[in-house]
Parts: C-alpha cells; sequence; structure tokens
C-alpha cells in the first residue's frame, strides 16, 4: 500500500481491484484507461491477487497509439 501512496501523491490515477477476484467490463475498462492515458494522465493499476501476497502493479505514463 505504500507503494500506492507514494504514486498518488506524486500525481498519479491510482486504478485498484480491491481484490474482487473476477474483473469484468474489460473492454470498458480499457477504454476508460485509454481516455485518461490520451487526456495527460498517468495511471498506476493495481490488482490486488487474495490468493497471493503480492500486488501487481501496471505504471502507464502517455497517450495510447493504436
Amino acid at each position: 500500500m505504500e507503494i500506492i501512496c507514494e504514486y498518488f501523491d506524486s500525481g498519479f490515477i491510482i486504478l485498484y481491484n480491491f481484490g474482487d477476484p473476477e474483473i469484468r467490463n474489460g473492454t470498458e475498462i480499457v477504454r476508460f484507461i485509454e481516455n485518461l492515458l490520451n487526456n495527460n494522465n498517468k495511471v498506476l493499476v493495481a490488482i490486488d491477487d487474495v490468493h497471493n501476497e503480492r500486488i501487481e502493479y501496471g505504471i502507464l505514463d502517455g497517450p495510447v497509439i493504436i
């Protein structure tokens, strides 16, 4: 959680799943993140796997080019 706070203090938008085992609406989530990045936001995606002591992080910065 300390890592998440450091990124938040640095101006990142934090997306965190709160340990929900199933991620739904994947297409809408991708569009949401693309929109954040295309509007010059920095995003930290933290996926908490309740069965694992680790939290997986993805750091995204910059526009999405498809």
